[in-house]
């Protein structure tokens, strides 16, 4: 097959990376990927600008070749919901459109407490839809939540790269990194309250949390500072985000992960791409019981699962760093369950396979 897949922007060296995944297991699939990076410069308003930009000439050479190429195979897939325009553009082309919806602008603004024109996101969420052949969902809970549109969707969770992520040796050395930013939604200032809690048990216990980025400083930078300066103790560190190069060897230094949300819907719906990496990379997790996070940690047996307090995290913390057999036992569970079932290339195989009824 031929697929042109539309993305925001290049994630693959910053951690978002969904659709680079997606992508290039399709592409060691056999099938040839035409990528259309920030696709967001498509357009052009003739009357503000007077030229166009190497990326716009660069994309509309892309789709000149492509819709020039003599196969019958042509499939557009697009890296999350699109503007009328665009969409229109391309159902005029009758290729088979594949949606790849892999957030909700609604329920994720919701948790994390930003403004968003709800009638506005949910008109373009329905045009999305309708104008789809195939929508692919992160998470069968989230395809439940849009059960109209049951008949052309299918379920394609997120995962891990296992050659990317290498598995690695425990340093059972007490250390836990959390891979979310000190934002309300992501259980925050609980964790570093179970984290105290943790410190008071285990003397040698340190945490290292990510720092907040830069476009979310306007929505939580106040909350960034008070968190910071409440809980600055030497044993609690923060890092910044990093290459995707980079993340694999990181995490590596580090005993356990903490995957902690608040009970948010969107929270129940969600498959994180960092309990994948984490699991790929050998460590086993202490998680909250979210929905879909709960079956994913049960199912492998490669963690250990929370209430929402405080006390419940620090308690099951405790027990995991207290116990290095079940430590390196969890952390092979979840290595050997990103190989045997959640790869990118498992899920490459889903869409093929799904893509392959229409053409």
């Amino acid at each position: 097959m031929d697929i042109l897949s539309f993305q925001s922007s290049d994630k693959k060296m910053t951690g978002g990376h969904r659709p680079y995944n997606i992508d290039k297991a399709l592409e060691s699939l056999g099938d040839k990927v035409t990528r259309v990076v920030n696709w967001r410069d498509w357009g052009i308003d003739r009357k503000l600008v007077k030229r166009l930009t190497p990326t716009q000439i660069n994309n509309r050479l892309k789709l000149k070749k492509f819709l020039d190429l003599q196969i019958k195979n042509k499939i557009i897939l697009f890296h999350g919901i699109q503007n009328e325009k665009l969409l229109g553009k391309f159902s005029n082309y009758r290729f088979p459109i594949v949606l790849d919806y892999r957030d909700d602008p609604i329920l994720q603004a919701e948790m994390n407490g930003i403004p968003i024109n709800v009638d506005k996101a949910k008109k373009l969420i329905e045009y999305n839809f309708k104008s789809s052949d195939i929508i692919l969902f992160p998470s069968k809970t989230l395809m439940d939540y849009y059960s109209e549109y049951k008949e052309k969707a299918i379920v394609v969770m997120n995962a891990s790269d296992p050659s990317h992520f290498k598995y690695s040796k425990n340093p059972l050395n007490d250390k836990a990194i959390c891979l979310y930013p000190p934002m309300p939604c992501f259980f925050y200032p609980d964790v570093l309250d179970a984290s105290t809690l943790v410190r008071n048990h285990i003397k040698n216990f340190e945490i290292s949390i990510m720092n907040l980025q830069a476009k979310y400083r306007k929505f939580y930078g106040d909350f960034d500072k008070t968190i910071h300066v409440k809980y600055e103790h030497p044993w609690i560190s923060s890092f910044n985000s990093m290459p995707y190069s980079e993340i694999g060897k990181f995490i590596s230094q580090f005993t356990i992960g903490i995957i902690a949300y608040k009970k948010f819907t969107y929270a129940n719906l969600g498959t994180p791409l960092k309990l994948f990496d984490l699991m790929a990379c050998g460590r086993p997790i202490v998680a909250m019981r979210c929905k879909e996070i709960e079956k994913i940690v049960s199912d492998a047996n490669c963690g250990l699962l929370c209430d929402f307090t405080k006390e419940d995290l620090a308690e099951k913390m405790i027990n995991l760093l207290e116990n290095s057999d079940l430590i390196i036992k969890m952390g092979e569970n979840g290595r050997r369950a990103v190989e045997k079932k959640h790869s990118w290339i498992h899920r490459a195989k889903v869409i093929q396979d799904e893509i392959l009824k229409l053409t």
